[in-house]
């Protein structure tokens, strides 16, 4: 594959989740709008994309609530 060939400017765009099932049916009704559909799954992220993956949603690999990481960084700059 040429990456002329590729027709997204982007790799991929990750969304932390905290209950995946509820998440993929929201977004599945979203992802069809713009004509995306799943195109992978694991029992811990599902994949969006036209052709191929472009958006993950998945539950954050630490086990923590999404965005925590960064919660904890801006307290600590208040």
């Amino acid at each position: 594959m040429v990456v002329d060939d590729v027709p997204s400017i982007i790799h991929h765009v990750s969304i932390g989740v905290e209950d995946l099932a509820r998440a993929a049916a929201f977004y599945d009704k979203v992802m069809a709008t713009i004509g995306a559909r799943r195109v992978m799954e694991f029992p811990y992220a599902v994949a969006y994309g036209k052709t191929f993956p472009e958006m993950w949603i998945q539950v954050p690999f630490n086990g923590e609530p999404p965005g925590a990481p960064m919660v904890r960084r801006r307290r600590a700059l208040d």
